[in-house]
């Protein structure tokens, strides 16, 4: 947790600034967080969620694949429903 924390595997959780989660349920809180894979989550400014069921709230949040959810300003969201 913190700056920069990466998190890979499964449930990897990363909190803080440029925190990276990837695999089934990462979840990415704070700025340019990242999240890929099934589940992952995204929130903060340039929050991004690669994969099924994702989530991105915030600035710029992207969301893409099955599901995508983009709220906030410039979201965008592509891919099914």
């Amino acid at each position: 947790m913190g700056n920069w924390a990466l998190g890979m595997g499964n449930w990897a959780w990363g909190i803080g600034h440029g925190e990276l989660g990837m695999g089934n349920w990462a979840l990415g809180i704070g700025h340019w967080a990242l999240g890929m894979g099934h589940w992952a989550w995204g929130i903060g400014h340039w929050a991004l969620g690669i994969g099924h069921g994702e989530l991105g709230i915030g600035h710029w949040a992207l969301g893409m694949g099955n599901w995508a959810w983009g709220i906030g300003h410039w979201a965008l969201g592509i891919g099914y429903s």
